[in-house]
């Protein structure tokens, strides 16, 4: 069954689909009911907005002149939004000391000689018994580490706490550590600072 099945000219058919409009307290013409429909039917079924008016299967009328682009936004596909910088950061705290290092070498040419780090940090992930992450420079691990160096009787225990120390100050700089790494501390017999 039609709802609009007069048979007027358009400016016939316009005129009293205003009378029913406003008898029923509706604001609007045909076009935009047209408009209206037409989204709708784009909503649900991707593609069929212009056939559902009649225009040929081609998108060309019926997106620029009908189908409403602020309800058909929602379902374009989009890419995932960017994380926030303070995500970014405390996913990066989370980062393998390893990894970190890698990028900054490539990046930044921290230093000449990047090997004397991967010692240092190869003990640092022996005592912690697992990879150590940039979340694991603090205070505590920093001390639990030089008792576990001189406990082993480890030799160059200074060179391999101050290279754990000199990674946690350029990570402290770049906002990756909340803790500033200590100084340095006067030598323990046994050679550990």
């Amino acid at each position: 069954e039609f709802i609009l099945t007069w048979h007027a000219s358009p400016e016939l058919m316009r005129r009293q689909f205003d009378s029913l409009a406003m008898a029923a307290g509706l604001e609007g013409t045909i076009k935009k009911l047209r408009k209206s429909a037409a989204t709708d039917v784009e909503l649900r079924f991707p593609g069929c907005g212009a056939a559902f008016l009649g225009h040929a299967h081609e998108m060309g009328i019926a997106g620029r002149h009908y189908l409403d682009p602020r309800l058909l936004i929602q379902t374009r596909p989009m890419p995932r939004p960017l994380r926030t910088l303070d995500q970014q950061v405390a996913s990066n705290r989370d980062m393998a000391i390893v990894r970190y290092l890698a990028d900054f070498f490539e990046s930044e040419k921290f230093c000449t000689e990047p090997w004397r780090f991967a010692t240092p940090v190869q003990r640092f992930s022996e005592r912690l018994g697992r990879e150590a992450l940039l979340s694991d420079l603090t205070m505590q691990n920093l001390h639990a580490f030089e008792t576990w160096l001189v406990s082993s009787h480890y030799r160059n225990i200074a060179e391999t706490l101050e290279g754990i120390r000199s990674v946690w100050r350029h990570a402290f700089a770049s906002g990756l550590c909340e803790q500033v790494p200590p100084p340095l501390r006067p030598a323990r017999k046994g050679g550990a600072p």
